[in-house]
């Protein structure tokens, strides 16, 4: 039955790329996490005094984030490439804006 099959089925002078759809405009690529964007990202965020979900003051985050930012990239990066997250890290704290 291979055989038959085999006989049937056209052979192409093309190649495989010639048979793709050109890319998508609205695709994207995930670029991996260097410690140095978290650097950069923790520099530029607002420091507010409320804890979040996992309770940590966030002075102490801002204060500790040079020892941790290879870790929180690592974190991120095998996140992206498992397409898996630490259960703890699921967690939001959400407050509504209601607007008029």
């Amino acid at each position: 039955m291979d055989i038959l099959l085999a006989n049937k089925i056209p052979h192409g002078s093309g190649s495989p790329v010639d048979f793709m759809s050109p890319p998508v405009c609205s695709s994207f690529a995930l670029i991996p996490a260097t410690p140095q964007e978290i650097l950069d990202s923790a520099k530029g965020a607002k420091y507010l005094r409320a804890t979040g979900p996992d309770g940590i003051d966030p002075l102490i985050r801002k204060r500790t984030i040079l020892q941790t930012a290879e870790i929180m990239s690592e974190i991120i990066n095998s996140s992206f490439d498992t397409g898996l997250a630490p259960p703890k890290l699921k967690k939001a704290k959400i407050t509504p804006i209601f607007t008029q």
